[in-house]
């Protein structure tokens, strides 16, 4: 029975440790990430691959950007509410459903483009529009909630 809580200490002991690890990174991918999100905090790094991935938040805004080994800002995804969202965007999202409010938006930069996924509702449906960087709906999808 001891040689069983001794196995099971160890086996959570080694989870939390290696859980709390975060990968060691190359000076060219720290160099950029300081360069480009100085105010970052609760920084996290994952590596897979060629990639280096690092989970933070700036201002309250939860950020997820990726980098690859020499250093060069792949893509940032940006989580954050309708109040960050850019005023022509906004605009056409109210103008074309009046009905459904902005619950959230996620924000993708690749290279030198942006599109924004965002999620309206009202009392009885979801909407998932995705809107490019000149603000043009690009699609929408309406669904009946199932959260009701």
């Amino acid at each position: 029975m001891k040689k069983l809580i001794w196995i099971i200490a160890a086996f959570i002991t080694l989870n939390v440790a290696a859980a709390d690890t975060n990968p060691v990174l190359n000076e060219k991918v720290l160099k950029s990430f300081e360069l480009v999100f100085a105010h970052a905090e609760q920084v996290k790094w994952k590596q897979e691959k060629d990639n280096n991935e690092a989970s933070f938040k700036v201002n309250d805004m939860l950020v997820r950007a990726v980098f690859d080994d020499n250093g060069k800002l792949i893509r940032t995804i940006r989580y954050y509410r309708e109040e960050q969202l850019p005023a022509i965007i906004r605009y056409r999202l109210k103008k074309k459903f009046e009905k459904q409010h902005i619950a959230n938006v996620s924000e993708l930069s690749i290279n030198d483009e942006v599109t924004y996924y965002v999620t309206l509702k009202d009392e009885q449906y979801l909407v998932n529009a995705v809107v490019n960087g000149n603000g043009q709906i690009v699609t929408s999808k309406k669904y009946r909630r199932g959260d009701l």
